[in-house]
Protein backbone atom coordinates (compact mmCIF):
# COMPACT_ATOMS: atom_id res chain seq x y z
CA UNK A 1 0.00 0.00 0.00
CA UNK A 2 1.24 3.50 -0.67
CA UNK A 3 0.86 6.59 1.42
CA UNK A 4 2.60 9.24 3.44
CA UNK A 5 4.49 8.72 6.69
CA UNK A 6 4.04 11.12 9.55
CA UNK A 7 1.62 12.74 11.94
CA UNK A 8 -1.81 14.16 11.05
CA UNK A 9 -1.93 12.78 7.53
CA UNK A 10 -5.26 11.02 7.98
CA UNK A 11 -5.89 7.51 6.74
CA UNK A 12 -3.10 7.61 4.14
CA UNK A 13 -0.30 7.14 6.74
CA UNK A 14 1.72 3.95 6.36
CA UNK A 15 4.18 4.49 9.21
CA UNK A 16 2.80 6.03 12.40
CA UNK A 17 4.17 6.78 15.85
CA UNK A 18 4.47 3.81 18.19
CA UNK A 19 3.84 4.12 21.91
CA UNK A 20 7.55 4.46 22.80
CA UNK A 21 9.39 7.78 22.62
CA UNK A 22 10.24 8.48 18.95
CA UNK A 23 9.19 4.95 17.92
CA UNK A 24 7.54 3.94 14.64
CA UNK A 25 5.12 1.23 13.63
CA UNK A 26 3.57 0.03 10.35
CA UNK A 27 -0.10 0.97 10.48
CA UNK A 28 -3.06 -1.44 10.17
CA UNK A 29 -1.13 -4.72 10.57
CA UNK A 30 -1.27 -5.42 14.34
CA UNK A 31 2.37 -4.46 14.95
CA UNK A 32 3.45 -2.69 18.15
CA UNK A 33 6.54 -0.67 18.98
CA UNK A 34 6.61 0.40 22.63
CA UNK A 35 10.36 0.67 23.24
CA UNK A 36 11.86 4.14 23.00
CA UNK A 37 13.44 4.77 19.57
CA UNK A 38 12.20 1.36 18.39
CA UNK A 39 10.41 0.29 15.22
CA UNK A 40 8.12 -2.44 13.93
CA UNK A 41 8.05 -1.66 10.23
CA UNK A 42 6.66 -4.53 8.27
CA UNK A 43 4.93 -7.83 8.33
CA UNK A 44 2.14 -8.57 10.77
CA UNK A 45 1.73 -9.25 14.51
CA UNK A 46 5.27 -8.12 15.34
CA UNK A 47 6.08 -6.61 18.74
CA UNK A 48 8.92 -4.60 20.25
CA UNK A 49 8.01 -4.25 23.93
CA UNK A 50 8.46 -1.15 26.08
CA UNK A 51 11.61 -2.39 27.82
CA UNK A 52 13.53 -2.87 24.52
CA UNK A 53 14.77 0.53 23.33
CA UNK A 54 16.58 1.05 20.00
CA UNK A 55 15.31 -2.32 18.70
CA UNK A 56 13.60 -3.01 15.36
CA UNK A 57 11.56 -5.63 13.54
CA UNK A 58 11.62 -5.03 9.79
CA UNK A 59 9.26 -7.74 8.53
CA UNK A 60 7.83 -11.18 8.99
CA UNK A 61 5.04 -12.45 11.23
CA UNK A 62 4.68 -13.07 14.98
CA UNK A 63 8.19 -11.88 15.83
CA UNK A 64 9.01 -10.46 19.28
CA UNK A 65 11.78 -8.45 20.90
CA UNK A 66 11.18 -8.24 24.63
CA UNK A 67 12.40 -8.06 28.23
CA UNK A 68 15.03 -5.37 27.80
CA UNK A 69 16.71 -6.42 24.55
CA UNK A 70 18.40 -3.08 23.80
CA UNK A 71 19.49 -2.42 20.22
CA UNK A 72 18.40 -5.82 18.90
CA UNK A 73 16.76 -6.66 15.59
CA UNK A 74 14.73 -9.16 13.60
CA UNK A 75 14.90 -8.78 9.84
CA UNK A 76 12.08 -11.13 8.86
CA UNK A 77 10.76 -14.63 9.12
CA UNK A 78 8.16 -16.20 11.38
CA UNK A 79 7.78 -16.63 15.13
CA UNK A 80 11.21 -15.43 16.31
CA UNK A 81 12.07 -14.22 19.81
CA UNK A 82 14.95 -12.11 21.11
CA UNK A 83 14.59 -11.87 24.90
CA UNK A 84 16.77 -9.68 27.14
CA UNK A 85 19.79 -9.98 24.82
CA UNK A 86 21.35 -6.67 23.90
CA UNK A 87 22.59 -5.99 20.35
CA UNK A 88 21.51 -9.42 19.07
CA UNK A 89 19.82 -10.24 15.75
CA UNK A 90 17.80 -12.85 13.91
CA UNK A 91 17.99 -12.39 10.14
CA UNK A 92 15.29 -14.77 8.88
CA UNK A 93 13.89 -18.27 9.04
CA UNK A 94 11.31 -19.67 11.44
CA UNK A 95 11.02 -20.22 15.20
CA UNK A 96 14.50 -19.04 16.19
CA UNK A 97 15.29 -17.88 19.74
CA UNK A 98 18.04 -15.83 21.37
CA UNK A 99 17.62 -16.14 25.14
CA UNK A 100 18.39 -13.95 28.15
CA UNK A 101 21.79 -12.18 28.25
CA UNK A 102 23.13 -13.78 25.07
CA UNK A 103 24.34 -10.34 24.07
CA UNK A 104 25.91 -9.65 20.65
CA UNK A 105 24.67 -12.97 19.20
CA UNK A 106 23.25 -13.73 15.75
CA UNK A 107 21.04 -16.37 14.13
CA UNK A 108 21.29 -16.05 10.36
CA UNK A 109 18.28 -18.10 9.35
CA UNK A 110 16.95 -21.62 9.29
CA UNK A 111 14.46 -23.37 11.56
CA UNK A 112 14.19 -23.96 15.33
CA UNK A 113 17.60 -22.68 16.44
CA UNK A 114 18.39 -21.58 19.99
CA UNK A 115 21.21 -19.55 21.47
CA UNK A 116 20.48 -20.17 25.14
CA UNK A 117 20.99 -18.00 28.24
CA UNK A 118 24.30 -16.20 28.79
CA UNK A 119 25.88 -17.36 25.52
CA UNK A 120 27.33 -14.04 24.42
CA UNK A 121 29.05 -13.43 21.07
CA UNK A 122 27.69 -16.64 19.52
CA UNK A 123 26.48 -17.37 15.98
CA UNK A 124 24.24 -19.95 14.31
CA UNK A 125 24.37 -19.40 10.54
CA UNK A 126 21.57 -21.62 9.29
CA UNK A 127 20.24 -25.14 9.08
CA UNK A 128 17.72 -26.73 11.42
CA UNK A 129 17.41 -27.39 15.14
CA UNK A 130 20.91 -26.28 16.18
CA UNK A 131 21.67 -25.30 19.79
CA UNK A 132 24.33 -23.27 21.54
CA UNK A 133 23.48 -24.08 25.14
CA UNK A 134 23.58 -21.85 28.21
CA UNK A 135 26.79 -20.21 29.41
CA UNK A 136 28.62 -21.03 26.16
CA UNK A 137 30.25 -17.88 24.82
CA UNK A 138 32.06 -17.10 21.55
CA UNK A 139 30.79 -20.22 19.75
CA UNK A 140 29.80 -20.87 16.14
CA UNK A 141 27.53 -23.38 14.38
CA UNK A 142 27.60 -22.80 10.63
CA UNK A 143 24.73 -24.97 9.41
CA UNK A 144 23.49 -28.54 9.39
CA UNK A 145 20.92 -30.04 11.72
CA UNK A 146 20.62 -31.00 15.37
CA UNK A 147 24.14 -29.88 16.25
CA UNK A 148 24.87 -28.85 19.86
CA UNK A 149 27.56 -26.93 21.66
CA UNK A 150 26.80 -27.69 25.31
CA UNK A 151 26.98 -25.46 28.39
CA UNK A 152 30.10 -23.69 29.65
CA UNK A 153 32.00 -24.23 26.40
CA UNK A 154 34.02 -21.34 24.99
CA UNK A 155 35.28 -20.58 21.48
CA UNK A 156 34.23 -23.83 19.81
CA UNK A 157 32.92 -24.51 16.31
CA UNK A 158 30.68 -26.94 14.45
CA UNK A 159 30.89 -26.05 10.76
CA UNK A 160 28.10 -28.35 9.56
CA UNK A 161 26.80 -31.89 9.46
CA UNK A 162 24.19 -33.45 11.70
CA UNK A 163 23.82 -34.70 15.25
CA UNK A 164 27.28 -33.47 16.26
CA UNK A 165 27.90 -32.65 19.93
CA UNK A 166 30.55 -30.69 21.81
CA UNK A 167 30.16 -31.46 25.55
CA UNK A 168 30.45 -29.12 28.56
CA UNK A 169 33.74 -27.26 29.02
CA UNK A 170 35.27 -28.56 25.77
CA UNK A 171 36.83 -25.20 25.02
CA UNK A 172 38.50 -24.36 21.68
CA UNK A 173 37.11 -27.49 19.98
CA UNK A 174 36.14 -27.97 16.34
CA UNK A 175 33.95 -30.35 14.35
CA UNK A 176 34.17 -29.67 10.62
CA UNK A 177 31.27 -31.87 9.48
CA UNK A 178 29.92 -35.38 9.31
CA UNK A 179 27.41 -36.99 11.64
CA UNK A 180 27.35 -38.07 15.28
CA UNK A 181 30.80 -36.73 16.07
CA UNK A 182 31.44 -35.86 19.72
CA UNK A 183 34.11 -33.99 21.64
CA UNK A 184 34.42 -34.32 25.43
CA UNK A 185 33.00 -36.76 27.99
Amino acid sequence: SSGTSGINVGSSAVIILGSGKNSSVRDVVSNTSAGDYSASLGGNNNNVDGSSPYSSIVGGNKNNIQDGATGSGILGGFSHLVSDSDYSSIVGGESNYIATTSNHSIIGGGLDHTINRTSQFSVIGGGKNNLIDQSSSNNFIGAGSTNTINGTTTASTIVGGSNNFIFDASNYSNIVGGTKNTIGK
